[in-house]
């Protein structure tokens, strides 16, 4: 699975600080006494790596904005009917005495969450063409304010094709002040026979204020060569005054490669 060196990586980290902070002076024998059965364990391991993942939303992470940085583990812990506590020493005991049951239970997470996403993409078609994603810039864009520097302009490489989909979710909600807010977006590259820089740019779609989300999906043809990079604004920012505010929120970003006629 393509995400699973990240992922345990991630869990490791994430689980050393969690460990870091207890245990480290109780002794092994009441350590294995209180620690949480293998089964649970793995549970509560597989959910905590999709909290993190969803906590990476900023309409979730909003949620536990004024919380403890680790309220989101410690629910799902709780959950199962654990305390944080039972938590740490369990993951202690694993470091400190059994490391290579550890990567047993966490080969085990690992399988659980592959099961998952091949189950995503199998029932979903959006999920499956972003696995074939040509978008390198971020998974999602947050802007709420008037500062130029944070308008979420993109200039980005992209991997070839002649022809391409483009889609996205946008929400501009109703405090948005930006002037007739639109997608400026184009491809740009540099022709070495007529030593100039050629543009293909995608439809100039506008977007309504009403603070729902739309998706979009924009089939483009590139006629220029590569090298190819992919430039612009989700939302226009050309010609705007920088004291206006803007709110909007875009996810779900995909660029993918498609045939002809498609």
């Amino acid at each position: 699975m393509k995400l699973s060196g990240q992922i345990f990586l991630r869990g490791l980290v994430l689980f050393m600080i969690m460990c870091s902070v207890s245990c480290s002076g109780r002794k092994s024998r009441a350590e294995h006494r209180h620690i949480i059965p293998e089964k649970d364990l793995i549970s509560i391991l597989t959910e905590i790596h999709i909290a993190d993942g969803l906590l990476s939303i900023p309409r979730i992470s909003n949620l536990y904005v004024n919380a403890d940085s680790m309220a989101a583990y410690i629910n799902v812990i709780e959950r199962h009917g654990y305390t944080k506590e039972t938590m740490d020493r369990t993951m202690w005991f694993y470091f400190s005495r059994k490391p290579k049951d550890l990567i047993r239970i966490y080969d085990k997470v690992l399988g659980a969450l592959s099961a998952m996403e091949s189950k995503l993409l199998q029932y979903n078609p959006l999920l499956e063409d972003i696995a074939n994603n040509y978008w390198q810039g971020k998974q999602f864009y947050y802007f709420y304010g008037g500062t130029p520097a944070d308008s979420a302009e993109f200039d980005l490489p992209v991997q070839y094709s002649r022809f391409y989909t483009l889609n996205f979710t946008i929400t501009v909600y109703p405090d948005d002040e930006t002037q007739y807010p639109h997608l400026n977006m184009f491809f740009e590259a540099n022709d070495p026979a007529v030593k100039a820089i050629k543009r293909t740019y995608f439809p100039g779609i506008f977007y309504p204020k009403d603070g729902q989300p739309h998706n979009f999906s924009i089939p483009i043809r590139l006629k220029e060569m590569p090298p190819i990079r992919i430039k612009g604004w989700f939302v226009n920012m050309e010609n705007q005054n920088p004291l206006l505010k803007s709110h909007y929120y875009v996810e779900n970003i995909s660029l993918n490669p498609r045939l002809p006629g498609q």
